[in-house]
């Protein structure tokens, strides 16, 4: 069991997940870094809880699999569960909430990455929200390498969101629950393809 109190106290541990292609770091709750693919391309997106002081999370590997749950406390009160996991054989990413009360997350870009908000295009799917993130040909990684290639996210959510704000530049409050919602992040073209599998919702 790993416990996390916010990010003020917290030990630094972090876990990772990955099939290959798509790797993810975290932090208890928090998503610190999400690599690929491939997994040689820089890190630029970060999701963290907001922390209103009183936060707090059990997270565990669920035994004999890559799936990691976080059990999320409100003043010692279990108010949601979240499930994270990279599927096996793509380069996404799920994220699974089940939520009594409204928990906030901050979706972070890095301030040279563009953002568009794309939601309509998935308006077939009842879509809450939806942005596409592409760092430029050129951008350096790790400090002395340019990238060769444009290089591309989605990040999809649906279910019981009841807002998602643009608080600054390349920084999205999203807030959830109650309730149940589902993040993706993937590679644009992996989008549609799991938006149509019901095992995704």
């Amino acid at each position: 069991m790993r416990y996390w109190k916010g990010r003020q106290t917290d030990d630094g541990s972090v876990h990772c997940m990955g099939n290959g292609r798509l790797a993810v770091y975290e932090q208890g709750p928090d998503i610190i870094q999400l690599f690929g693919p491939p997994y040689s391309s820089n890190s630029y997106i970060k999701l963290n809880i907001i922390e209103n002081g009183d936060i707090e999370a059990e997270s565990e590997r669920k035994a004999g699999t890559a799936i990691w749950s976080h059990k999320i406390y409100k003043g010692k009160r279990m108010i949601g569960e979240i499930t994270d996991f990279v599927d096996a054989d793509t380069a996404c990413m799920a994220r699974k909430l089940g939520l009594a009360e409204q928990v906030d997350f901050l979706l972070v870009y890095d301030e040279k990455i563009n953002v568009l908000d794309n939601k309509e295009r998935f308006k077939d799917y009842e879509i809450s929200a939806g942005l596409l993130s592409f760092a430029e040909a050129g951008m350096f990684i790790y400090n002395r390498y340019p990238n060769p290639h444009r290089a591309y996210h989605q990040f999809i959510a649906t279910g019981n969101l009841s807002s998602v704000e643009n608080n600054s530049h390349n920084q999205f409050k999203i807030s959830c629950g109650p309730g149940k919602v589902l993040f993706l992040l993937s590679e644009v073209r992996l989008t549609r393809s799991v938006l149509k599998t019901p095992k995704a919702f």
